[in-house]
């Protein structure tokens, strides 16, 4: 899923900080997400992430195009959230998250794969 991603968009209308931030920090992938999470006490704006309005669908698109087409931005990003991710991260919730993506994982695909690792 993240795995491969270069970008992670994660839209919500509600506060507190996005399990798909911390998963777009962990697996290098550029997180585009809503103002009002908790997501700007851990990044700096236009730096490590994109906080865009959810119900504004040019702001949404501008970042997209942006972290798209911009991979200093993109690369630079993920350098910080690299460090980050250590804040972020503790082996309870890793741990969760890849037997979850083996669960979904190896119900829908053969042969069977399997996620060990997220650094």
């Amino acid at each position: 899923m993240f795995r491969e991603a270069r970008v992670s968009l994660s839209l919500s209308l509600c506060d507190g900080l996005p399990g798909s931030f911390r998963e777009a920090v962990w697996t290098g992938a550029f997180p585009i997400e809503s103002v009002g999470s908790c997501v700007d006490e851990w990044v700096a704006d236009n730096q490590q992430v994109r906080l865009v309005d959810p119900q504004n669908l040019q702001s949404v698109v501008g970042a997209l195009r942006e972290a798209l087409s911009n991979s200093g931005m993109v690369d630079q990003a993920w350098q910080k959230n690299a460090a980050l991710a250590t804040q972020l991260s503790t082996n309870e919730i890793v741990a969760k998250v890849l037997a979850e993506y083996n669960r979904v994982l190896n119900s829908v695909s053969t042969p069977k794969t399997t996620i060990s690792n997220i650094s």
